[in-house]
């Protein structure tokens, strides 16, 4: 009974391996069954049962003596085959996954941090394109080099989830050159991360070739952030990016999604009305100073944290802060 619990574990552990390799090589699978069907045709390994009609066509030894000769000439290449292709599995197909299956369940959870804030970055690029053209993947595309990052408050509306849950509102603001800053210095820490993971030497090649896409990526590698957000002129920065970089940059995310079972959906951002504009600025107004009544010692804090973001610290931020 030990014994049969033991062959039926073991099974179920080679199972999902066996699928793989089925999977990844119809080719070698298929040769592999007519090879041992080959083998058991020409034995002389009895019939412990009366066979099945079909089971006596495929197993049953050809009578003639020409079929049976040829059919021993095949057998040396049939148990060739069929030896080397359970060498291979053992050895290098079966470890090579499991390796792969440790990687990825690693890799997984900073492979969906990796996602979501690209996808950040993607709906921010989508909403700051020329109105016509807001969340629409091509039509942003041949205009990014239009897309102007101020230092400025945009309020919008959100399709977030969350934020619609947590505040009761879909109403978000956006600075455009600073929400872009923070969210490609996370994606560059997030894709560090993954390359120096002493895992990623065994991912899957295509998630390897996913990575690379990303951090080739001309869109993340056109944008630089130097300056400090007191230094940004009123109309704002652009940067030049070659074309269809919005678009292969999408196309590696979503190759990423594979790879990755958390990753949210991405945030669509939509223009508000001015009654709604005002509505929410009031609101983050009383909620403010509500907070202010409430932790006085806030205010002081605040002061502190605007002197220190001030001219005196610029160099030390970008010092801090330079990730390229």
């Amino acid at each position: 009974m030990g014994l049969q619990a033991q062959s039926i574990g073991i099974a179920m552990k080679l199972a999902p391996t066996l699928r793989s390799f089925c999977k990844r090589n119809k080719a070698l699978a298929i040769a592999f069954a007519c090879s041992i069907i080959l083998l058991v045709r020409h034995s002389d390994i009895p019939y412990p049962f009366e066979p099945p009609f079909l089971i006596e066509v495929l197993f049953t030894a050809p009578a003639n003596q020409f079929q049976r000769s040829l059919g021993a000439f095949l057998d040396a290449f049939a148990s060739a085959y069929a030896t080397s292709l359970i060498f291979y599995y053992l050895v290098d197909f079966a470890p090579k996954e499991a390796k792969e299956r440790n990687a990825l369940c690693a890799l997984k959870d900073m492979v969906g941090t990796l996602i979501s804030y690209s996808n950040d970055l993607i709906s921010l690029l989508l909403y700051l394109g020329p109105k016509d053209t807001q969340n629409d993947i091509e039509k942003t595309d041949a205009s990014l080099n239009e897309i102007a990052f101020k230092n400025e408050v945009l309020y919008c509306r959100t399709s977030n989830q969350a934020i619609r849950e947590q505040s009761g509102s879909d109403m978000t603001s956006l600075i455009p050159y600073s929400n872009a800053r923070v969210t490609l210095e996370n994606i560059k820490l997030s894709l560090r991360q993954i390359t120096e993971s002493p895992m990623f030497s065994d991912a899957p090649w295509k998630l390897v070739g996913a990575i690379t896409a990303v951090l080739q990526s001309d869109l993340i590698n056109s944008m630089h952030f130097d300056f400090s957000a007191n230094q940004i002129p009123s109309q704002g920065i652009s940067f030049v990016f070659k074309p269809n970089s919005l678009s292969a940059f999408v196309e590696s995310i979503e190759a990423l999604s594979a790879f990755s079972d958390k990753a949210e959906a991405r945030d669509v951002y939509t223009d508000a009305s001015k009654e709604e504009i005002d509505k929410f600025v009031n609101f983050l107004d009383r909620t403010l100073a509500s907070f202010i009544s409430e932790y006085p010692e806030a205010m002081s804090a605040m002061r502190l944290f605007s002197k220190n973001e001030g001219p005196n610290n610029r160099n030390h931020k970008q010092g801090g802060n330079d990730l390229d």
